[in-house]
């Protein structure tokens, strides 16, 4: 019997100090604090196999036995790190760095892991979609996420305590996500696949302490004290450690309806200005007091309060008026308000003392060893495009199929889908169609295309077309989704996508997971469906236009008012600061008012005034805010927030440009 199979059986129970940690108990705490989508798509083998190596690492490490148990059960144990697909990076990390580690204290592993990710991944700009460990470190390269995904991943598989923090910063448009790691007690933070011959040494230090929140999402139920707890979703816990990057302090938040009474539980967003609008950093929730607090950083800040459609907002100043009233209502918001937000000022960090000198020359040249490494592996990849998944490639070209019908079908694929995609989702969407001739761009864009929104892709199509054939029209999808899938809330707190063939065996959806099973459905049974890729709409097109489907729970589709659902908007802009044509996402944005709250419209990146409405943008009815802005030197933001609305079959023209000079308090 090998080694690691003598570590498998002694782990069973891994034990220290008073308390036991058995393989029962940790598969318990697993199961019962996974999100839907894992939960019904993931099986119990799974499951069960990742509790042993994660106890096996436990009984393998020389600091296993001295790591707490609520660090093991909520930063070592959890399957997930954040929203990348799961994958079986657990054992292959764990067999790759465990004997690599032998002899080093803890904090010296922690250095010699982040070392190993250098060698097998470095930075570069990529799509919002995270990639599991494994397929990032194939890739060889990977978003700040992705890195510190894989970064998170490689730790806990050597049971380092290790968990992802994330933060959007207000001074300049754009966010970052880091680890930070536990040692013998203390959490310190490193920059992932940046190692460094000391922790807490990074270059992103200044951008955070210039952060207005800094949080973590942790698996299960998390209350220690260690850090504030911002919202309990019982399943995941959002805690705040701002404080550990930058001064704060206190904002206090009161939520009361038009008659000055308490409003339980109304949704309090704190935003902050980032890429052309307000952004989310932290959601609140309020209690019965209607109260609703939180530790920021010492700067502006937006608070946005909503509960069943009705709303308020207000800004204010971490340094100045700290207490904020809100009161919800159902009154119009002001067609134009001028804004000014100024970022906390950066903290000066302490610079590490340092005996270190020739310690950080050695890191130095073992970072360019860690390049070299990872270059001479990117070497060996045949093909850019597929990265470490050419093999994947090699055997669809190697297949049956029409040669054309591949060439379409790849062509189809994101940059992204190239590094991951498997051979089981090609083949499952080949059948489709052979003849590709007969195609025209929309049956290839939302018939045969395996992609819908930014889910992990799986094979769907061969599976729904078997068990759903007998529906014969649009009219019968919708009732039958509305029949036969019942809606979950609140068991999907990371927004994670489910799979069709699981919404369709368990019958248990949330609303996302519904929507995706409708248009997976839809296309496996050669229908043009889709989620629109700007508002989120869900469509279907009947050869001649996109139609809008009604909300799932309604039985019959009103092709009168889908005609008229849309209307449209031209935008007129006024040239400024040398400016002629803005950019989306820099300069300015468009936000849909539903629900009580700002829903942002989505275009590609890069997109500007010109691409995006180079006469007039088709809109679905409703009410919008467009925000504009100019960011200076020093971070601040004036800004504009112009409101309008699009009313049915109608154009709605608004003129627009962007801020001179900053705007007076």
């Amino acid at each position: 019997m090998n080694r690691l199979s003598t570590l498998a059986l002694v782990a069973l129970t891994w034990a220290t100090g008073a308390f036991a940690f058995t393989e029962k108990d940790a598969k318990r705490f697993v199961e019962a604090h996974l999100p839907l989508t894992d939960r019904l798509a993931t099986d119990t083998a799974y499951v069960g196999r990742h509790v042993r190596l994660t106890l096996t690492a436990l009984a393998a490490m020389p600091w296993g036995e001295r790591v707490p148990e609520q660090e093991a059960r909520h930063f070592i144990l959890p399957p997930r790190v954040a929203d990348e697909a799961l994958d079986e990076s657990r054992q292959l990390f764990f067999e790759q760095l465990h004997t690599r580690l032998q002899g080093m204290t803890m904090e010296e592993a922690v250095m010699e892991v982040n070392h190993w990710c250098r060698q097998h991944a470095a930075y570069r700009h990529t799509d919002s979609r995270t990639l599991a460990p494994t397929a990032t470190m194939l890739t060889a390269y990977g978003n700040h996420r992705e890195l510190a995904v894989m970064t998170v991943a490689a730790l806990r598989a050597v049971a380092i305590p290790a968990r992802l923090v994330t933060a959007v910063f207000p001074h300049t448009d754009s966010s970052r996500s880091w680890v930070e790691v536990w040692t013998d007690g203390t959490w310190h933070h490193i920059d992932p696949c940046q190692p460094q011959p000391v922790l807490d040494k990074a270059d992103f230090m200044t951008d955070a302490s210039r952060a207005m929140f800094v949080g973590v999402d942790v698996f299960g139920r998390y209350a220690d004290g260690e850090a504030e707890v911002v919202r309990d979703f019982s399943l995941l816990t959002n805690i705040n450690v701002t404080a550990s990057y930058t001064p704060t302090s206190r904002l206090d938040v009161t939520v009361v309806d038009k008659k000055g009474r308490a409003v339980a539980e109304a949704e309090v967003e704190c935003k902050v200005w980032n890429t052309a609008g307000l952004t989310t950093v932290a959601t609140l929730c309020t209690g019965r007091d209607g109260h609703a607090s939180i530790a920021l950083g010492r700067g502006d800040i937006m608070i946005w309060a909503s509960k069943d459609g009705l709303y308020d907002m207000a800004q204010a100043s971490m340094t100045h008026d700290r207490r904020v009233k809100l009161r919800l209502g159902d009154a119009a918001f002001p067609r134009q308000m001028n804004v000014s937000m100024q970022a906390p000022m950066a903290v000066p960090t302490a610079p590490h003392v340092t005996q270190q000198q020739q310690q950080q020359q050695a890191n130095d040249l073992r970072v360019k060893d860690d390049d070299a490494t990872r270059m001479s592996y990117e070497a060996t990849l045949t093909d850019d495009r597929w990265r470490g998944n050419q093999a994947t490639i090699q055997a669809l070209t190697e297949g049956p199929w029409d040669t054309r019908m591949t060439s379409k079908l790849l062509d189809l694929l994101t940059e992204k889908d190239w590094h991951d995609v498997s051979l089981d989702v090609l083949h499952d969407n080949l059948y489709t169609q052979t003849a590709t001739d007969e195609l025209n761009d929309i049956q290839m864009r939302y018939v045969v295309n395996p992609r819908i929104a930014g889910e992990p892709l799986v094979p769907y199509k061969w599976f729904l077309r078997g068990r759903m054939r007998h529906i014969g029209s649009m009219a019968e999808l919708v009732t039958w989704c509305r029949d036969s899938i019942v809606l979950v809330s609140g068991q999907n707190p990371q927004q994670l996508c489910q799979t069709p063939t699981s919404v369709y065996t368990s019958r248990l959806a949330d609303d996302l997971g519904k929507r995706l099973f409708f248009v997976a459905t839809a296309r496996s049974l050669g229908y043009p469906a889709r989620i629109n890729e700007v508002d989120g709409r869900l469509q279907w097109h009947d050869d001649e236009q996109w139609r809008d489907v009604p909300p799932l729970s309604y039985a019959r589709m009103s092709q009168k008012a889908d005609t008229a659902a849309s209307g449209s908007l031209r935008l007129l802009f006024t040239p400024a600061a040398g400016i002629v044509n803005p950019r989306y996402c820099k300069h300015f944005t468009i936000s849909r008012l539903h629900d009580g709250k700002l829903h942002r419209l989505s275009f590609p990146d890069n997109s500007s005034l010109r691409t995006i409405a180079p006469d007039s943008l088709v809109l679905r009815p409703g009410t919008y805010i467009l925000s504009a802005g100019v960011r200076h030197k020093d971070g601040s933001v004036a800004a504009s927030l112009l409101t309008f609305d699009v009313t049915p079959a109608a154009r709605t023209d608004l003129s627009f440009t962007l801020p001179r000079r900053r705007q007076q308090r």
